[in-house]
């Protein structure tokens, strides 16, 4: 559902708009591996598995290798206000300012071509579980400029000259181990467990120095995740940097015959870095 709100503006001929959308989640896809067997509780709670049911003795039914399930889930939604102000072309010229803040959630993002490929690509706790988290997609932060000029170096021969700029926040990412904690023959898809320190009792660091379990610990902190120290860092509880984005379009109108015309144009994708590269920063 959305809501929005348009109000003219007599300054420079503009429109001031502001929109709510907010979206509920009904029925979208969760997968599971119904072959998986699940064995004791670990030491942070999360469930342990026999291992991949790709070898038979770990499987909970031995005729099968993988079994995936897809079933309809309800968590997750999201809402999305955005404010904007725009001129339309007018006079040879015309621009759009806006700002978009989002906040969404899922159960597990959709986004591979088979059930065996998403499944082995959720980042999880519980294997299995619905645990709503921030979703894959989502942009927190959304600044937009775009501007056009019309030119007329020919008689009747348009060119348009525009540039568009887009600044938002980095795709979000999760910490996970480097290894099948749980069992379930996945590696790096099991979120971290965060110590509380050295006696935190979910870990064993009898095997470290000193000085090995300083720096062990010194690298949680310097990542950002003491925060969650104690428990487990949450799914896409993370951002990439801020992503700074600046595109050119040159288009030029060539009359043909009578009211027929064609239109040449070019995009120049990513044209902020042939500005300055450690402004626009448009890497993901």
């Amino acid at each position: 559902m959305n809501l929005a709100v348009d109000r003219k503006v007599e300054f420079l001929s503009t429109v001031a708009s502001v929109e709510l959308v907010q979206t509920i989640t009904d029925n979208a896809l969760f997968i599971t591996n119904e072959n998986l067997r699940p064995t004791t509780i670990g030491a942070d709670g999360r469930q342990r598995f026999a291992g991949s049911p790709g070898t038979l003795a770990n499987a909970r039914f031995s005729q099968y290798t993988d079994l995936y399930r897809v079933k309809n889930s309800d968590v997750g939604a999201s809402r999305y206000l955005s404010f904007s102000w725009a001129r339309p072309m007018k006079n040879k010229w015309g621009f759009n300012a806006g700002y978009v803040l989002g906040d969404s959630t899922e159960a597990q993002a959709i986004g591979q071509t088979t059930a065996s490929g998403q499944w082995q690509r959720n980042i999880v706790f519980n294997q299995g579980q619905e645990e709503k988290g921030t979703s894959d997609f989502e942009i927190r932060h959304r600044f937009q400029l775009s501007a056009t000029r019309d030119f007329e170096f020919v008689k009747n021969w348009r060119s348009r000259v525009s540039l568009a700029y887009e600044g938002r926040t980095g795709n979000p990412y999760s910490f996970v181990y480097n290894s099948d904690l749980n069992g379930d023959g996945q590696n790096t898809n099991d979120r971290v467990a965060v110590p509380s320190g050295a006696s935190d009792a979910r870990f064993n660091f009898s095997g470290l120095s000193a000085a090995q379990l300083d720096t062990y610990l010194e690298n949680f902190r310097s990542a950002g995740l003491d925060q969650y120290a104690g428990g487990v860092a949450p799914k896409n509880a993370f951002r990439e940097p801020f992503i700074n984005r600046l595109d050119l379009k040159l288009s030029q109108q060539i009359p043909m015959h009578r009211s027929l015309r064609t239109e040449l144009f070019l995009d120049f994708i990513n044209f902020g870095s042939f500005i300055r590269e450690d402004l626009f920063n448009y890497r993901e």
